[in-house]
C-alpha cells in the first residue's frame, strides 16, 4: 500500500456503512412502493452528551429516518415510540428544497435492524434482527 501525502494509506477498498443506536421518536410508518415492496420507516433520535469547559453537561440530539424494505417489520406494535433500537445501514443521499433553500439529507437504508430493550430480547423466539 502506498502512503499518501497526508500520511494516510491509499487503498482500493472503501466502506460506506453506518451503525446507529437510538430511540424511536414515533410509531413506525408502513407503506408499499408502486411495485408492491413493503417499506417500514422509523424516526430515530441519537444523543451525544459531553461536559463543557466549565464542567456543565451539554447534549445534542440528531434525528434520522431509517427505512427498511422487505421482510416483516410491518407490525406497528413491534416498533412503538421510545423503543431502543440499532441498525447497520448505508446512507442514501438526497437533495431537497425547503422554503427555497436547498438541503442535502441522508436517509438511512437499514440492512439489519434490531431492538435493544431487555424485555423484548428475552421474548421466546425473538432475535435481534429483522425477520
Amino acid at each position: 500500500m502506498a502512503k499518501a501525502a497526508n500520511g494516510w494509506f491509499k487503498s482500493q477498498y472503501t466502506m460506506n456503512q453506518l451503525t446507529l443506536i437510538g430511540f424511536t421518536g414515533q410509531d413506525a410508518e408502513i407503506h408499499y412502493t408502486q411495485n408492491g415492496t413493503l417499506v417500514t420507516t422509523l424516526s430515530v433520535a441519537t444523543k451525544e452528551s459531553w461536559k463543557n469547559a466549565e464542567g456543565a453537561w451539554q447534549s445534542r440530539s440528531e434525528w434520522h429516518r431509517w427505512s427498511y424494505s422487505g421482510r416483516s417489520l410491518s407490525t406497528r406494535a413491534r416498533w412503538p415510540r421510545a423503543r431502543s433500537c440499532w441498525c447497520k445501514a448505508r446512507p442514501a443521499p438526497a437533495n431537497t428544497t425547503k422554503d427555497g433553500v436547498k438541503h442535502r439529507v441522508f436517509e438511512v437504508r437499514a440492512e439489519t435492524i434490531g431492538k435493544l430493550d431487555r424485555a423484548e430480547r428475552q421474548e421466546v423466539g425473538e432475535q435481534n434482527t429483522a425477520e
